[in-house]
C-alpha cells in the first residue's frame, strides 16, 4: 500500500503528464455531485499504479523540460534508481549523481530531442546491464506528448525487453550462418559476403579473387582413421588458413573438405589480383608442408587450388564458383598440391549457360512454359494447399531443371516478364479451381523473384493481375525469400504492407537461409514461415540442422505465424517435424510436383471429402 505523501505525489505526476483519472474516479461521482475527496484520490492512484506495474514494460514519464516524474519498479531497477533521489531530475543531473551511466545519460538526452523534433513517436534499440551484470536488450519506444498550442508537455517512455527474442535470433543465425565444426562462415554466409564482395568491386572499380581448396585424399583418411580424425583435421586447417589471410577476406568451408577464400583486392588491374591471389595459394601450399597433429600423430596434408578472378557483377555467382571448382579440378588431374587458375579452355562447359540464356527469351512467345502444382498438406495429409512451380519445355533441350534457366533468366529483365506471366497463370488456375469442389479453398503459392519484386510498380502490377482474374485474394500467397527483403528493409516493408492490404497472404520462404532478423519479423506482417529444404533433409543426421529447425518453429509460435516445412521425404522427417510443432508439409513424400490435370486426381484433394469417389 502506497503512503499518502507518495501517492500524493505520484497523483500529481501522472496529472501533470496529461493522463486521465476519470475512468478510475467514476464511481465516485454520485447523484452528479463532482467534489471528489483526498482518500478517493488517493484510491484512484492506487488502481492506476497498480495497472502500471502490472505491465511487464519499463515506464517512464518526463516532463516537458526533461524532469524525471515518474519511473515504474522495473524502470527504477534497470536505472539503479533505488540509490538515488531521482524524482524532478535530468539527465545532466543524474549523471553527476550516477557516473557510470555517464553515456548513457547523455545518449538518452540526445534520442529525446530528437524525438521532440520529429513530433512523433519513435523505436529505439537500447542494451542495459541489470543488477545481476547480466547483459538485456530493450525497445524503447518514446512517445511525446504536445499542448493544443503544440508546446511541449511530456514525454512518455516504454522500454520493452527484447532479449530472449534477440538470443533466439542469434542462435539461429549462428546455427544458419557458420560452420559448427569449424566456426567458419558457411556456404549460405560465403555467397552472401562473395555477392557483397562483387558488388564493391564493381563501385570501387578494383577487381577480386576467389580461391576454391580441396583436400587432397581426405575420404583417405576418414576412411582408415575415423571421422573423428578427419573433422580433427578440417578444424586445423581452418585455423590454418585463418593467419593468412587479411582481415577484409573470407574464409568459409563449403562443406566436406572444400573451403573457399574470397580475396578482395584494392589493385586497379585483374592481373594485380591474380597475382595476390596466387601468392596468397603458394603460401597456403607452404603452410600445409608442415604437419598437423592429429591424436599425437603428424598427419601430412595436401590442397589443390583453384583460381578465378573477378571484376564487378560481370558474372553471377554460381558461375564464378563454378569457374573456380573447375580450375580446382584442373589442379588435381594435373597431380594435386598445386594452383590453377581459370582460362578460356575451361569455358567449354559453361557454353550451356549461354545457350539457355539465348533460349529464353523464346519461351513465353512459343509457349514453352508450364506450372506444375505441389501439393501442401496438414499433419493428417488433407490438402490445404499447393506451390505453383515454373517449367521449361524447350523442343531442341526438353524439359530443363528451373535450376539452370531461373539464374539466367534472373540476369536480365526476362525474369519480370516470366514473374508476371507465373502471377498470371496462377491467378487463372485458382479461378478455374472455384469450381471444384476439391480445389475451391486451396490456397496456391506463387515465388516471387528479388528483381520483380524491387520493380517500382510491382504492387499496382500484382493489384491488376488479381483484379483482372476476379479471384479471391485471400487464396493467393506471395513466397518472398530473407535476401529478397534484406535488399532494401524500408522498401519491402512498404510494399509488403501495400499487398497485404490487398488481402494477399505472404511467406517467407527458405527461412534460416539467410539472415533470420527479429527486427523483420516484428516490423513485417507475415503470414507463414516456410523452413528451408535443406535443413528438413537433414534434420535426422545433423543435430545442428534439427536446432535449427526446432528454433524456427518456436520463433514461428511465439510470432503467431503459420509455419511449413517444404522438401519432406521420408515419414521419418515428417513425424520428426510434428512432434515439435509443425503441422504443414510439402514434399516428394506425398506428391512431386506434376501437371495441373494430375494435380486434381491427388488423393489427398479427395480426403477432403472422403465420399468422393
Amino acid at each position: 500500500m502506497l503512503n499518502k505523501t507518495t501517492a500524493w505525489r505520484n497523483t500529481k505526476v501522472l496529472v501533470k503528464t496529461g493522463l486521465d483519472l476519470s475512468c478510475a474516479l467514476n464511481d465516485f461521482n454520485h447523484n452528479g455531485k463532482t467534489e471528489i475527496s483526498y482518500e478517493q484520490i488517493l484510491y484512484a492512484n492506487e488502481q492506476l499504479q497498480t495497472i502500471i506495474e502490472a505491465i511487464p514494460d519499463a515506464i517512464i514519464f518526463k516532463n516537458a523540460e526533461g524532469r524525471w516524474l515518474f519511473a515504474n519498479e522495473l524502470a527504477k531497477q534497470l536505472f539503479h534508481l533505488h540509490t538515488i533521489s531521482w524524482q524532478g531530475k535530468t539527465e545532466i543531473e543524474l549523471k553527476k549523481l550516477q557516473p557510470i551511466y555517464r553515456t548513457s545519460y547523455e545518449n538518452c538526452l540526445r534520442d529525446d530531442e530528437n524525438v521532440w523534433r520529429s513530433g512523433a513517436p519513435t523505436l529505439f534499440e537500447e542494451t542495459v546491464i541489470d543488477d545481476d551484470g547480466n547483459q538485456r536488450i530493450f525497445v524503447v519506444r518514446k512517445i511525446p506528448l504536445f499542448t493544443p498550442e503544440n508546446q511541449r508537455k511530456c514525454m512518455i517512455i516504454i522500454g520493452q525487453d527484447i532479449t530472449s527474442h534477440k538470443q533466439a535470433t542469434e542462435r539461429v543465425h549462428r546455427l544458419a550462418y557458420y560452420d559448427p565444426l569449424t566456426e567458419l562462415p558457411n556456404r549460405r554466409l560465403m555467397m552472401v559476403r562473395l555477392e557483397q564482395a562483387m558488388a564493391d568491386s564493381s563501385s570501387q572499380g578494383c577487381p577480386g579473387a576467389l580461391l576454391f581448396i580441396d583436400l587432397d585424399r581426405f575420404k583417405l583418411l576418414n576412411d582408415t582413421a575415423g571421422h573423428a580424425t578427419g573433422d580433427l583435421l578440417l578444424k586445423k586447417v581452418a585455423a590454418r588458413m585463418k593467419t593468412c589471410v587479411h582481415e577484409e577476406d573470407t574464409v568459409a568451408r563449403l562443406g566436406g573438405d572444400e573451403f573457399v577464400i574470397i580475396c578482395s583486392s584494392h589493385a586497379h588491374h585483374t592481373i594485380d589480383a591474380i597475382t595476390r591471389a596466387q601468392l596468397l595459394s603458394y603460401h597456403i601450399l607452404e603452410l600445409f608442408k608442415v604437419p598437423f597433429q592429429l591424436d599425437h600423430h603428424n598427419y601430412y596434408s595436401s590442397p589443390s587450388i583453384g583460381v578465378t578472378p573477378f571484376m564487378g557483377r560481370e558474372v553471377p555467382v554460381t558461375e564464378l564458383l563454378k569457374r573456380a571448382d573447375m580450375a580446382m579440378y584442373r589442379a588435381k588431374a594435373e597431380g594435386r598440391n598445386t594452383v590453377r587458375l581459370f582460362d578460356q579452355n575451361m569455358q567449354a562447359t559453361l557454353d550451356m549457360h549461354n545457350l539457355i540464356g539465348k533460349a529464353l527469351y523464346r519461351v513465353i512467345s512459343h509457349k514453352q512454359l508450364h506450372l506444375h502444382y505441389q501439393v501442401q498438406v496438414d499433419d493428417e495429409r488433407h490438402a490445404i494447399g499447393a506451390e505453383a512451380l515454373l517449367r521449361w519445355d524447350s523442343p531442341e533441350m526438353g524439359w530443363i531443371p528451373p535450376n539452370q534457366f531461373i539464374p539466367v533468366a534472373e540476369e536480365s529483365e526476362l525474369i519480370i516478364t516470366m514473374g508476371d506471366w507465373v502471377l498470371e497463370t496462377a491467378c487463372e488456375q485458382l479461378r478455374s479451381w472455384e469450381s471444384n469442389d476439391l480445389t475451391r479453398s486451396l490456397k496456391l503459392a506463387v515465388n516471387v523473384s528479388s528483381r520483380q519484386f524491387h520493380q517500382p510498380q510491382f504492387v499496382q502490377r500484382v493489384a491488376q493481375i488479381v483484379k483482372n482474374s476476379s479471384i479471391d485474394p485471400t487464396l493467393l500467397k506471395l513466397e518472398l525469400t530473407e535476401g529478397l527483403i534484406l535488399t532494401n528493409i524500408e522498401d519491402s516493408i512498404k510494399k509488403v504492407l501495400a499487398i497485404k492490404s490487398l488481402g494477399i497472404s505472404l511467406s517467407l520462404d527458405d527461412f534460416g537461409s539467410g539472415y533470420s532478423s527479429v527486427f523483420y519479423l516484428k516490423k513485417l506482417p507475415l503470414d507463414q514461415l516456410k523452413i528451408d529444404q535443406t535443413f528438413v533433409q537433414n534434420v535426422l543426421i545433423d543435430q545442428n540442422d534439427a536446432a535449427l529447425v526446432k528454433s524456427i518453429i518456436d520463433l514461428a509460435h511465439n510470432f503467431n505465424l503459420e509455419i511449413i516445412a517444404e522438401g519432406v521425404e521420408t515419414e521419418e522427417q515428417l513425424a520428426f517435424l510434428n512432434n515439435h510443432g509443425c503441422h504443414a508439409h510439402q514434399g516428394y513424400l506425398f506428391s512431386e510436383p506434376v501437371a495441373e490435370e494430375s494435380f486434381v486426381q491427388l488423393s489427398y484433394l479427395k480426403k477432403n471429402f472422403p465420399n468422393r469417389p
